[in-house]
């Protein structure tokens, strides 16, 4: 879930940049590296159990919402709870990812127990996969 550089099957192919520090710098860009999709902070980081990112939709204006992902290991396997928090109100952001987060989690699971998408997050894919890419947002490199 933290690698960087390389697309993720399971979110659109969204590639992870990411300074894997508290206070780092963290983006999910299209697979061509050309299009901002989400960006934030590392606010913590406790590898391998836990950590946290402030999240903001590149599309939106909302304002930045909160993200932890907690890791705990379960015979045969591993238990994760994600939690997205900190809306001021039922923002886009909220509602948007109140639908996909539950999405790319049952698609995280596919990838990692079988080696493929879940039919249901291959026809997502193919619906937002080329509107991603038509985002006015562009890309801007990091130093």
């Amino acid at each position: 879930m933290t690698r960087t550089g390389e697309p993720r099957p399971y979110y659109f192919d969204a590639v992870l940049e990411a300074e894997m520090h508290p206070g780092g710098r963290w983006r999910f860009l299209t697979d061509d590296l050309e299009r901002l999709l989400a960006g934030g902070e590392i606010l913590a980081i406790d590898p391998p159990r836990r950590f946290e990112q402030s999240f903001r939709a590149a599309d939106l204006d909302d304002p930045a919402s909160r993200i932890t992902v907690e890791l705990s290991e379960t015979v045969g396997g591993c238990h994760v709870v994600l939690t997205h928090d900190r809306f001021p109100l039922e923002t886009t952001t909220y509602r948007r990812f109140l639908r996909a987060h539950p999405l790319a989690l049952s698609a995280l699971k596919s990838v990692l127990e079988t080696g493929d998408l879940p039919f249901r997050a291959r026809v997502y894919t193919l619906i937002f996969k080329p509107g991603m890419k038509t985002m006015t947002v562009r890309a801007e490199p990091w130093s």
